[in-house]
């Protein structure tokens, strides 16, 4: 009798779909004149964050987006924004929460990464289209118990509509 051996071919996070565990969150703002806005992201204890994905699109000529780690806040935000789960059968919810409406960090943590978004000038801050910016194909794995921000800076005169998109998968490991 021959030995049978089951191969499967799943990629690392599509695993983890099945598992219940990949979550989205999205968010949308209006940023003033030379307004910075910050989200803030906590991470859970006993489940590691793979950030996966994230997306920013906006209506203005110039915004810039921060992840900063371990920044300093008096408080949490106000609310919590929604993480959806990608696998609709599964009842796990996120343990990385992030919330809205947080006070300005007094201190700002290490800017782990920056991204500035440029659009087509139409005059006095507007842009003709909307800009915006993927980022996806690494993983970035996120510290436990850790506080992050999502900082969204307006750098033009004009108020701009910004939305941001999420995604990460949790795991035990």
């Amino acid at each position: 009798m021959k030995d049978i051996f089951l191969v499967r071919d799943t990629p690392y996070p599509l695993q983890f779909l099945y598992y219940g565990t990949v979550f989205e969150s999205f968010h949308e703002v209006t940023a003033s004149s030379n307004a910075t806005i910050y989200l803030q992201v906590k991470t859970g204890s006993s489940r590691l964050v793979h950030w996966l994905y994230m997306s920013i699109i906006h209506n203005s000529v110039d915004v810039s987006l921060s992840l900063c780690e371990a920044p300093t806040f008096t408080a949490n935000g106000t609310a919590s924004i929604t993480a959806n789960n990608y696998n609709r059968e599964s009842s796990v919810t996120a343990q990385m929460i992030t919330y809205s409406n947080p006070p300005d960090p007094t201190g700002q943590g290490t800017c782990i990464s920056y991204n500035r978004i440029f659009g087509a000038s139409g005059g006095v801050g507007q842009a003709t289209a909307a800009a915006g910016l993927n980022i996806s194909g690494i993983e970035r794995l996120m510290k436990r118990n850790t506080d992050y921000t999502l900082k969204i800076k307006n750098n033009t005169t004009a108020t701009t509509s910004v939305a941001l998109n999420w995604s990460w998968y949790e795991s035990g490991n």
